[in-house]
């Protein structure tokens, strides 16, 4: 009886969780941009979205109906928002260094001369993306946080 060496089968890589997005924008109409954006850059996440500035912090700080939520892995932020925009947003997680310090933030905006804020203040700007979203400027954005 010939004695055959058993293979044993290489394991499978290690599947990588989908990417925790927080999309932070009022208008449908850009969610639904950056939505197809995301999906047609291929990319495997899970976008949550909230639409006004004063709904960050307690998603963030997991408060109230946020409790079940995880922290992102790289915030989206408009802006341009309604009640609270999102230079109030960049100012509140400012506050919070230690705690908001290490989330990627790209910065949605309309205007194209925003790159002053990459520098402007002490959280990680990771990059900005000017409406309307692309799946190559989405995927450049992530690239540069990779890159950082």
């Amino acid at each position: 009886m010939a004695r055959h060496a058993l293979r044993t089968a290489e394991p499978a890589p290690a599947k990588q969780p989908p990417l925790a997005i927080l999309l932070v924008e009022d208008e449908a109409s850009d969610r639904v941009l950056a939505k197809a954006a995301f999906d047609t850059a291929g990319l495997a996440c899970e976008i949550q979205t909230l639409q006004d500035g004063r709904e960050v912090l307690p998603y963030l700080q997991r408060q109230g109906k946020y409790s079940d939520t995880c922290m992102p892995d790289v915030m989206f932020l408009d802006l341009s928002l309604p009640a609270k925009d999102g230079f109030e947003v960049l100012a509140d997680l400012a506050e919070q260094p230690t705690r908001f310090g290490h989330l990627p933030i790209v910065i949605l905006t309309g205007d194209t001369h925003c790159a002053f804020l990459k520098h402007s203040c002490d959280l990680t700007i990771a990059a900005y993306v000017t409406k309307p979203c692309t799946a190559e400027k989405i995927s450049a954005a992530l690239a540069d946080i990779q890159r950082q």
